[in-house]
């Protein structure tokens, strides 16, 4: 119930400032940061931040990008389209007590060709409580299946940005395949080992300098994600 009245919160915010935030957006590959108090219904019987409520304050705060950040919520409901999580995984470093306010730190990864990935990096002043990535995909409710849109079209008619795969404006990592993220190896490097794609690793130093500091850090985790993915299989239930 609380997370519906939180939910439709946003939205109503959305409808209302969408013109607003057309005119003032900012970049879609910018971070973007949003801030929870932590309330009683919030809370587990340890008294501290239930963990299944982590990943509804990731949802509302991608929603909230999407509001300010590249006008993604205004035109994907012109275009009539919505979102699906298609998977998500959190690690946990610290726990959040009551009244504190959490700060969620979002950015939008990566892109393959059905998915966009982000990364949700989460804090109680400047302690670091966690990390999480995301895995979404929008779907076509104009279609009464609900396909799936691709990232090529979906780049082309949010962003506006022709030819995905070979736009030399766009950075590699929103370039990416299965495929590319598919050919792991590990190389040593000094006494640490690192997840790296021999075809896209030079791609990631590089987005490191160009980007951030922690990009390699996060590709490697949207790898590994994406890896998981792959290699899942369906039990079989007696």
């Amino acid at each position: 119930m609380i997370y519906w009245i939180r939910f439709l919160g946003y939205y109503i915010y959305g409808l209302l400032f969408s013109n607003y935030y057309e005119k003032h957006q900012k970049d879609w590959k910018e971070e973007h940061v949003c801030e929870f108090t932590i309330l009683p219904y919030d809370l587990d019987l340890n008294l501290h931040l239930n963990n299944a409520q982590y990943l509804s304050f990731l949802e509302l705060t991608r929603f909230d990008m999407f509001i300010k950040h590249g006008n993604i919520f205004k035109k994907t409901n012109e275009l009539n389209y919505g979102w699906v999580i298609a998977g998500t995984s959190f690690q946990f470093r610290r726990s959040v007590q009551l009244f504190e306010k959490l700060r969620i730190h979002t950015r939008f990864i990566s892109a393959d060709e059905r998915f966009m990935y982000f990364t949700h990096d989460c804090y109680v002043k400047k302690k670091f409580i966690g990390r999480g990535i995301a895995r979404i995909c929008a779907i076509d409710r104009n279609n009464s299946k609900g396909g799936v849109i691709t990232m090529d079209r979906f780049f082309k008619e949010v962003f506006g940005i022709e030819d995905r795969m070979n736009n030399e404006k766009l950075e590699e990592r929103f370039k990416m395949t299965k495929e590319s993220f598919g050919k792991k190896q590990f190389l040593s490097n000094n006494d640490s080992t690192l997840l790296l794609d021999k075809d896209v690793g030079k791609m990631m130093m590089s987005e490191c300098n160009e980007y951030d500091s922690n990009n390699e850090e996060y590709l490697n985790r949207v790898n590994s994600f994406v890896f998981h993915h792959e290699t899942m299989k369906e039990s079989a239930v007696n």
